[in-house]
């Protein structure tokens, strides 16, 4: 009876040996996914265990009582890849966004000779890389414009605009709909906006895309973004033969040259671990922050933004810094020869916004020191610097006791703003341009 055990255990912990290798060596995420150092863990269980007949010890045996619940869940989950090849329509969208069988990756990608060397393709379907919440959570997939850009298919055909937006991903608008860009909601509010922004975006290809694709729709107003410590970004386009492409559009860019790399799995199990990836978050923050009292306990899931405190945001590469101002004053410049107002737009980070009302203290001085420095070096070169920190801040503060986190001004998983925030920052950019006696006619 204990040989025939034995031999039952050999066989179960084979099988899984077999499937668990022609996995490890068929792996669907990049390789430094957490999950191929489990599947490579169980694997190595299933290993010893077969030595369990040799090394008869407690050791061994309590490996091998582990090889047929890993059958079990091998077998649900080879059941469940069959069901989803036959009826994938019955599964959730939140599983399926991260279900990509297709070992080709379709190009979305187009590169330019010039600044800004790289932006969408027009009419295609941009899938944004990485978890970043479920499908309620974050809008994954948008379509691009005529021209290639987030907007409304009606504004590219358009020959003049009232404002032309440029930036990165917040100006963009990642994670939210066309429609609630804050591009499109100053649209909604009778200023004609055509959007430049692209995810990624340093200072000195935003000035790219308006000497490519701005200038020439003869704008009144030009909205510059900054994101708050993205004048790093910079030191990549120093060496104009060597250019290295960065935030969102060089994660889509890599995975289109390396299907290989991209943030989405061939077989069912790689696309629920990808989907369960705040669930493990969550557990790992509630861990190391712990110890860490929120005043208003809605704010627990965010106790990570104690680490802004740590922060001074003074510039530290002064040259991609200057490299950052010099291209606010060339898109200055050019808009002044187009008889446009520059507008430059701070956005600050949800660990800013948030930290008030969350610890119940007033935010650093020293985070806030970039901001200034751009609001004196705007005033200097005469153009109008917004910046809706406290804005944010206060709208924020008076959430009632009972808000719904769908309230708050930024994504609830992601880090950018959600519609509520790129209202505020709509109206914040509309009362500038009305406290300024600035006409758009």
């Amino acid at each position: 009876m204990i040989k025939t055990q034995h031999k039952i255990n050999l066989f179960i912990a084979s099988l899984n040996l077999l499937v668990l290798g022609l996995y490890i060596l068929n792996f669907d995420l990049p390789v430094g996914s957490n999950l191929y150092f489990l599947l490579v863990f169980f694997f190595l269980l299933s290993l010893i265990s077969i030595f369990e007949i040799k090394f008869d010890n407690s050791i061994f045996r309590f490996f091998s009582s582990l090889q047929l619940p890993i059958l079990s869940i091998i077998f649900l989950f080879f059941f469940l890849e069959l069901i989803y090849l036959l009826k994938p329509n019955i599964f959730p969208q939140d599983l399926k966004i991260w279900i990509n069988k297709d070992t080709k990756n379709k190009e979305v990608i187009e590169y330019l000779d010039r600044s800004p060397y790289i932006k969408f393709k027009p009419n295609v379907k941009v899938r944004i890389q990485f978890y970043r919440g479920n499908t309620n959570q974050f809008e994954y997939d948008w379509q691009t414009d005529s021209k290639g850009f987030k907007n409304l298919q009606y504004l590219s055909k358009l020959k003049e605009v009232d404002i032309v937006t440029l930036g990165d991903s917040f100006a963009e608008g990642m994670g939210v709909p066309i429609e609630e860009t804050f591009s499109t909601i100053l649209n909604d509010k009778g200023y004609t906006t055509y959007n430049l922004g692209v995810q990624g975006y340093s200072t000195s290809q935003m000035l790219g895309s308006f000497i490519e694709f701005g200038k020439n729709l003869n704008p009144k107003f030009v909205l510059t973004q900054y994101t708050f410590a993205t004048y790093g970004r910079e030191k990549f386009f120093k060496d104009k033969e060597n250019i290295s492409y960065t935030g969102g559009i060089s994660y889509i860019n890599s995975s289109q040259i390396n299907p290989e790399i991209r943030e989405q799995g061939k077989y069912l199990f790689s696309a629920l671990w990808l989907m369960t990836k705040n669930l493990r978050m969550s557990i790992k923050n509630s861990i190391k922050y712990y110890s860490i009292d929120m005043k208003d306990k809605k704010f627990n899931k965010y106790k990570d933004i104690i680490k802004i405190e740590k922060v001074n945001s003074t510039p530290l590469d002064i040259e991609s810094w200057n490299a950052s101002l010099n291209a606010f004053k060339k898109i200055n410049e050019i808009s002044s020869t187009i008889n446009a107002k520059m507008f430059l737009i701070y956005i600050p980070t949800r660990p800013m916004i948030y930290y008030e009302r969350a610890l119940g203290r007033k935010l650093p001085e020293k985070v806030l020191k970039e901001s200034k420095m751009l609001k004196e070096f705007s005033i200097k070169n005469n153009f109008i610097f917004v910046d809706p920190t406290d804005d944010l801040i206060n709208y924020v503060n008076s959430l009632p006791a009972n808000f719904n986190v769908s309230e708050l001004p930024y994504l609830e998983i992601d880090a950018h703003m959600n519609e509520v925030g790129y209202n505020i920052l709509a109206n914040k950019i509309k009362e500038f341009i009305e406290k300024n006696h600035i006409s758009k006619n």
